[in-house]
This record gives structure tokens, C-alpha cells and sequence, in this order.
């Protein structure tokens, strides 16, 4: 598609033109009407009648899904239910922790037991040459 560049019209038209809305709409209209005509005799066919569309089904109202009632929990049954949560939340925090720790603490007894079979090898060895 092509355009008009309306933003230099400085160059093609006086500057009493430029400010005539009247005008610019008219040249527009010429153009638009050009544009039609010459799309008519390549093509053919009539541009300006315009496919009907089909009509639109009418809205239905959407209906509102109800969540059923959940049965009201008594009061000890709702500080049950907190504290499991709590419980939860609080276990999932230490469990991390605690398997860092145990990671940690194995970690310690393997480099100690290395550092000790070496000891006794060195030991073995002066044992030997002597």
C-alpha cells in the first residue's frame, strides 16, 4: 500500500493551501477515488461493495459457576490445620538444613579418616626401614 506524505507539504502546495482543512480533506477524497478506479480496472471487479458480513450470533450471558460450600471446620479443626501447616513449612526449612549439615559432617569424617590412613601408612613405611 502507498501513502501520502502529508508531513512536507510545503513543497508541493502555497502555504495559504497548507492550513485549508477544507482543501487537504477534497485532495484526499480525489485520491482515495483515483486509488479506487484504478484498483476497478486492473482487478475488474467493483472495490466499493464490500462483503456482507454474517451476523453475529447474540451474547449469551455467562453463567456464574458456583463453588460448592465447603463445610465449615470447627474451631479446634482450624488450629489443627494451621499447625499441620506450620509443621509442614517449618519441616521443609529443617530439611534442607539438616541434610547441608549430615552433607557436611560426612564430608569432615571421609577427609579425617584419609588424613589418618595416611598417617599409618608413613608409620608402616618408617616401620619397614628400620
Amino acid at each position: 500500500t502507498r501513502f501520502i506524505n502529508t508531513t512536507n507539504m510545503d513543497n508541493y502546495l502555497d502555504k495559504s493551501m497548507v492550513d485549508n482543512k477544507k482543501y487537504l480533506h477534497s485532495l484526499l477524497r480525489k485520491h482515495i477515488k483515483l486509488k479506487r478506479t484504478r484498483q476497478e480496472l486492473l482487478t475488474g471487479c467493483s472495490v466499493t461493495t464490500k462483503p456482507a458480513k454474517p451476523p453475529k450470533p447474540p451474547k449469551k450471558e455467562k453463567e456464574k459457576k458456583k463453588k460448592p460450600k465447603e463445610s465449615k471446620l470447627s474451631y479446634l479443626e482450624q488450629k489443627n490445620l494451621e499447625r499441620r501447616k506450620l509443621w509442614a513449612h517449618i519441616v521443609k526449612k529443617e530439611i534442607g538444613k539438616s541434610s547441608k549439615a549430615r552433607n557436611y559432617i560426612l564430608k569432615e569424617k571421609i577427609s579425617i579418616s584419609k588424613r589418618l590412613a595416611t598417617g599409618c601408612l608413613r608409620v608402616q613405611k618408617q616401620k619397614e626401614r628400620s
